[in-house]
C-alpha cells in the first residue's frame, strides 16, 4: 500500500516537471506552439473542433502531449476541455494533480446524481478537465453509446475546443469507436520505441473505422539516435490485455432512453469548477 502511494507521488512529480510552463525551454514551448498553429489552421472551419489523441501502444507520451497541447491552446484565451477517455489506464488527473472520483465512466454509465463535474486548476484557468472516473467493465460500449454523443454535443456548446485522451489503438478498439463524433485524430509516435509496422497497423485500423487522421507527432526525438534501430514496444499495461469484440447492440444507452431524456439528464455543473479551483487556491491537496 505504501509503495503504491509512493509510486503515485513520484509519478505526479515526474508529470509536473514535464508539463508546459513559463520555465519550459524555448524549444519545447515553440514545438507546442507550432503544433497549435498547425491544428488551428487545419481545423479553421470548425467552430469547436473535437480532437482525439491516441497512439499504437502505451509509452508514447500521448497523454502528456495532449495536456501540453491543451495548455498551449489555452494561452490564446481559448476555453479548452480535456476529456480523459482512457478509462482503463487514466493519467490526466495525475498530470494536473486532481481527484479522480467521478468522471467519464460515471457520466456515460448514467450514474451522475448531479451535473457533470469538470475540474480546473489555478495554474491553467482556461484548461478544464473531465477525469476518467472509476474503471468500468465495458469502456468501448460506453464510448459508442448515445451518452457519449450527447457529452460531445454539450461540450461543443460550452468550450472552444475539445481534446480527448484515448487508449492505444493497437490494443483496444476504444479510440476508433468514437470516430463519428470527433473531427480528427492526432497520432503520437515515440522515437526509438514504435517501429514502422506498429505505426502502419495502428493507422490502418483507424482508417478502417473511418477516422480522419489530422497528423502524426514524433515524440521523444533526441539529437542523435546513435544509429540504433527502432525496437518493438510492449503491450498496453492493463494487466489483462484481452480485447473483447465490440457489439453495437449492447452500447450503453438506457432502455427506453430518448435524446430528450438524455438532454435532461446531462448538463455541466458550473459550481463544481469553482469549488475545485478554490480548493487549489487554498492549498488543499488533491
Amino acid at each position: 500500500m505504501f509503495k503504491k502511494q509512493k509510486d503515485l507521488t513520484n509519478a505526479r512529480i515526474e508529470y509536473r516537471t514535464r508539463v508546459l510552463a513559463s520555465q519550459s525551454s524555448f524549444l519545447v514551448s515553440e514545438a507546442y506552439n507550432k503544433l497549435r498553429t498547425n491544428l488551428l489552421y487545419t481545423l479553421a472551419d470548425k467552430q469547436c473542433p473535437v480532437i482525439g489523441v491516441t497512439s499504437a501502444f502505451k509509452g508514447s507520451g500521448k497523454s502528456l502531449t495532449l495536456a501540453n497541447l491543451a495548455i498551449a491552446l489555452s494561452q490564446l484565451g481559448k476555453r479548452i476541455l480535456v476529456i480523459d477517455c482512457d478509462m482503463r489506464s487514466p493519467v490526466q488527473h495525475r498530470i494536473f494533480n486532481l481527484k479522480n472520483e467521478i468522471g467519464v465512466s460515471e457520466v456515460l454509465g448514467g450514474f451522475l446524481q448531479s451535473g457533470i463535474k469538470v475540474c480546473k486548476t489555478k495554474e491553467y484557468p482556461n484548461v478544464n478537465i473531465l477525469t476518467a472516473g472509476r474503471v468500468p467493465p465495458n469502456p468501448s460500449e460506453l464510448l459508442a453509446g448515445a451518452r457519449m454523443k450527447k457529452l460531445i454535443a454539450l461540450s461543443k456548446e460550452k468550450y472552444d475546443m475539445v481534446l480527448i485522451d484515448l487508449p492505444p489503438i493497437n490494443v483496444v478498439t476504444d479510440a476508433g469507436v468514437i470516430s463519428s463524433v470527433v473531427d480528427g485524430y492526432v497520432f503520437v509516435v515515440r522515437a526509438g520505441m514504435d517501429d514502422d509496422r506498429t505505426v502502419h497497423t495502428a493507422l490502418s485500423t483507424l482508417k478502417q473505422m473511418n477516422a480522419e487522421i489530422l497528423g502524426v507527432i514524433l515524440n521523444g526525438v533526441k539529437s542523435r539516435l546513435n544509429g540504433k534501430r527502432y525496437g518493438r514496444y510492449k503491450k498496453y499495461g492493463y494487466g489483462d490485455t484481452t480485447v473483447s469484440k465490440f457489439d453495437p447492440a449492447v452500447a450503453a444507452t438506457p432502455e427506453g432512453a430518448s435524446k430528450d431524456s438524455l438532454s435532461q439528464e446531462m448538463s455541466f455543473d458550473s459550481t463544481a469548477e469553482v469549488e475545485i479551483e478554490n480548493e487549489n487556491e487554498n492549498g488543499k491537496k488533491n
